[in-house]
Order: C-alpha cells, then structure tokens, then sequence
C-alpha cells in the first residue's frame, strides 16, 4: 500500500513537471575532441537503448566532437574552454558544469530547436565558485546530461570495466531526466536520495552509490554478475509509470 501511494505521488509529480521537457522529441549527443570513440560509442548504446524501450518517438542524432570554425557555438572544445577555470596555472583541469549547462540552454540550435543535450567532456567538473568540488556529472535541471569521463580514466584501469562503469553512470542520469525512477521517495533523508533507488531487490543502476557505501565500479560489477542492470522495484515501477505516461503526453 505504501509503495503503491508512492508510486501515484510519484506521477502526480511527474505530471506537474512535465511541461518542462516533454515537448522535446530530440537528444543530441556531443564530446570533446579527446572523448574516445569506445567511450562515446558506449553511451550511445545506452542512450539509445533506453529510449528504444521508452520513448521511441524521440530522435537521437550524434555530432560527436563537430568543429564548424572558431566562433561561439561552432565546435564542441569552445563549450569546454568557455568552461574551463584555473586559467592562472596553466592547467586548465576543471570544467564548471553550470557554464556548460548554461552555453547549452542559451545556445541558437537549442532556440531553434528545442532538444535534449547529452555533453560528453574529457575534464573534471565543477563549480567555479568552489573549484576544490569535484565530480563527474551534471543534471539540474532538465534537459542536459553533462558527464566527464576523466574519474574513469584514473581509477578504473581495465578497459572493459571502466566502459561498462561508464555506461550504468550515463544510463543512472537518463533515467533521471525521463524522471521514470523513485520520484519523492522519503526513505531515509528525502532530499538526498530523492530520484535514487533505496529498495533492497537487488543491484540497481539507479542506486546513489556513495549512500550504499559502493564505487560505481563496484556496482556495475554486481550489475554484471546478476545480469540485470535494474532490481525487480524499479522494473515494476518504471513499467507503471511507461503506461501512465504513453497515453497521456507521448503524441508528438
């Protein structure tokens, strides 16, 4: 009874909030120059993996690393530059998400045509006013997905698990900005694990993996051995919400 309420507060939720992005039928993938063709190639597999099997209404285009010239918006490394902070040094190691977020939003092909931007940088992010925080992923709010694959790069040294790690990392923020899991779950502190699976029904990308004292490396290993990349409540309840959603909005 109290998962069902959940999942309906949920919805009510997702309804209130829908206008924000539904009437987006396109997702541009982009990276920096240095992003590799298997890491990119990754995410697009999970990306079109994930809308095959919720949205297939929504176009997917790659423009990967485009270089149209040196003018604001004509190549993907000048969204990355305009980022960059510790210019002083000479080091250039951190990119502030909320500058790239904001070229995104700002940018003419987005007024043009309003789309989904999924940003793929060879950088460590952060924000410029505490260059010190340091992370791998930007979402706030819809609808840009910034990741950075230079954590990877350090710490994960096998190949195949750092693209695998990847993968459940960029899949973990689609699904939030489809907004299809664990919607104002108060389990625990709610405005931590608010959008993060907190069931106990097994590995789940949708997992916050630093409150289940886990490394995302850890976690795509577990998703690997059961073979399954969500548990059995999150299953169901996406399963829930896809029909909600596939009759009410979807009918661009």
């Amino acid at each position: 009874m109290a998962k069902n309420f959940k999942i309906w507060r949920a919805l009510h939720t997702l309804e209130n909030e829908v206008w924000l992005w539904i009437n987006r039928e396109d997702i541009y993938l982009s990276k920096t120059p240095w992003v590799l063709d298997t890491e990119s190639d990754a995410i697009k597999y999970w990306v079109q993996k994930i809308i095959t099997e919720i949205w297939s209404v929504l176009n997917l285009s790659d423009f990967w690393a485009f270089d149209m010239g040196n003018w604001p918006y004509a190549s993907t490394q000048w969204y990355q530059n305009q980022a960059m902070i510790d210019r002083d040094t000479w080091l250039w190691l951190q990119a502030c998400a909320i500058k790239i977020d904001n070229l995104l939003r700002d940018e003419p092909y987005q007024k043009n045509k309003p789309h989904y931007d999924f940003f793929l940088v060879d950088k460590d992010l952060t924000i410029e006013w505490e260059s010190s925080n340091k992370f791998i992923f930007w979402l706030w709010p819809y609808p840009n997905n910034i990741v950075s694959v230079t954590r990877f790069r350090e710490y994960i040294k096998d190949d195949v698990l750092r693209l695998i790690s990847l993968s459940i990392l960029w899949a973990h923020e689609v699904w939030h900005n489809f907004d299809l899991v664990n919607r104002n779950f108060n389990t625990w502190s709610e405005w931590y694990n608010i959008w993060h699976c907190m069931w106990e029904s097994g590995p789940c990308l949708m997992q916050q993996v630093n409150v289940w004292g886990k490394t995302v490396d850890q976690l795509a290993r577990e998703i690997i051995d059961k073979e399954s990349w969500l548990c059995i409540d999150c299953t169901k309840e996406i399963t829930v919400k896809k029909e909600y959603l596939s009759w009410k909005w979807i009918q661009f």
